[in-house]
C-alpha cells in the first residue's frame, strides 16, 4: 500500500512538472508526503525504501529533497546516515 502512495505521488509530481497542472504546489506535496509518513513505522519504511524508489523514479531529485525536509519535521532529526 506505501508503494501505492508513492506512485500516486510520483505521477502527480510529473504531471505538475509538465504543466499539464497550473502550478507545482511545493505545499500540497508537503502535505501528500506527510500524510504518507505519518506514523513512526511509515518514515521507517520511507528510510528504507521510499526514498530510494523516489530518488531513481524522479531525477530531479526535488522529490527525494522534500521527503527529506518532511521526514525531519515529523521526526524531529534528519534521515539517519547509516540508512
Amino acid at each position: 500500500m506505501q508503494r501505492e502512495f508513492y506512485v500516486q505521488l510520483l505521477t502527480e509530481w510529473a504531471l505538475g512538472s509538465s504543466g499539464h497542472v497550473d502550478h507545482l504546489n511545493i505545499e500540497y506535496y508537503k502535505g501528500r508526503l506527510g500524510t504518507i509518513m505519518s506514523t513512526v513505522g511509515e518514515r521507517q519504511y520511507y528510510v528504507s525504501n521510499s526514498r530510494i524508489i523516489l530518488s531513481l523514479l524522479e531525477t530531479s531529485g526535488e522529490l527525494a529533497k522534500l521527503g527529506g525536509v518532511v521526514y525531519q519535521e515529523l521526526e524531529g532529526r534528519s534521515i539517519p546516515l547509516s540508512s
